[in-house]
């Protein structure tokens, strides 16, 4: 291993033969007083983007680490790629993102940010501006945006191609898999560390239509930022103002669904006992407010009535 290894790549792709290639070059072409190595994920590809990814590993055998799953392994429910395969065996000082069917446009990309965490150690990720194929950017940079309260308040404004962080802070908990959003769990699990810099030049470019949470329905969405958003505060348990902030997007995220819920949504985002105790009260009160509305939506009367199956308070029962 080289003395001067400084950032090890992490990139998980599935059936991108479109794209991987140019994922390649990306990282292939970065210019730097640094050594890097570029890991791999591949989740038994079979569309030939695993022959692509053998053929740039022939000309570059101890840059390119890859590794071939000969099932897949997602749809095995198995969540969290880049954490469970890639950070546990990064040699790098950091860590840089980009999935399969993104790129990066800049040759200084890495040298810029390793240059300004190396210089500012109280800084625990850097990140920066990216172009976006296929649709517009609805991530807007908050104009506060360096610290762990941000991020949990704002949401996610970090684009993945653009991430590098210290590897120190890479040992994500077990429950970063249960996480829908895993980026966020990861970004947020970092930002306890330190501040967050953000440089504004794009040197990536994400594909904003391919991706599975690009292609997901709203509802859909919704209800994974909702079971994300309790893994990530029950994980967050030393920090309490962050998961004060979590609780309330908790909430906040119910109320844009409540009429839509069904029970296969409930037993989705309730992660924990403490999250089944805390949603369930939530949705119990709202029952005057669902009692006012001329409630059609099948689904939302079922949930009411397993709530209500449920509650061992006959007050409610009484009130429906």
């Amino acid at each position: 291993m080289s003395a001067n290894l400084l950032v090890s790549i992490s990139c998980v792709t599935f059936n991108q033969v479109k794209y991987i290639q140019a994922c390649l070059d990306g990282f292939l072409m970065q210019q730097g007083d640094f050594d890097l190595e570029i890991l791999i994920h591949d989740d038994a590809s079979t569309d030939g983007t695993r022959e692509i990814i053998e053929a740039y590993q022939k000309k570059y055998p101890a840059i390119i680490k890859p590794i071939y799953q000969q099932e897949n392994q997602y749809s095995k429910g198995v969540r969290g790629f880049m954490a469970r395969y890639n950070f546990t065996r990064a040699s790098g000082k950091y860590l840089a993102l980009c999935e399969g069917d993104d790129y990066w446009t800049s040759e200084h990309k890495l040298q810029k940010q390793l240059t300004f965490l190396e210089a500012h150690p109280e800084y625990a990720l850097c990140f920066h501006k990216v172009d976006v194929e296929g649709g517009d950017d609805y991530m807007v940079l908050p104009q506060e945006h360096e610290t762990i309260i941000d991020l949990a308040a704002k949401g996610n404004y970090i684009r993945t191609p653009s991430v590098m962080f210290r590897t120190a802070y890479a040992h994500m908990p077990e429950s970063h898999a249960d996480s829908p959003l895993g980026d966020l769990f990861v970004y947020l699990y970092v930002a306890q560390f330190g501040k967050l810099k953000y440089l504004n030049e794009s040197m990536a470019v994400y594909r904003k239509q391919v991706g599975s949470w690009s292609t997901q329905q709203q509802h859909t969405r919704i209800v994974n930022t909702i079971r994300s958003m309790e893994v990530i505060h029950d994980a967050l348990n030393n920090l309490p103002d962050v998961q004060q902030i979590l609780k309330g997007r908790v909430f906040g995220f119910l109320k844009k669904v409540i009429g839509e819920l069904s029970t296969d949504d409930l037993a989705r985002i309730q992660y924990s006992n403490f999250w089944k105790h805390e949603v369930e009260q939530y949705l119990l009160n709202e029952v005057k407010h669902w009692r006012k509305q001329a409630i059609q939506h099948t689904q939302s009367k079922t949930l009411i009535q397993e709530l209500l199956r449920r509650s061992k308070t006959k007050w409610w029962k009484s009130k429906f």
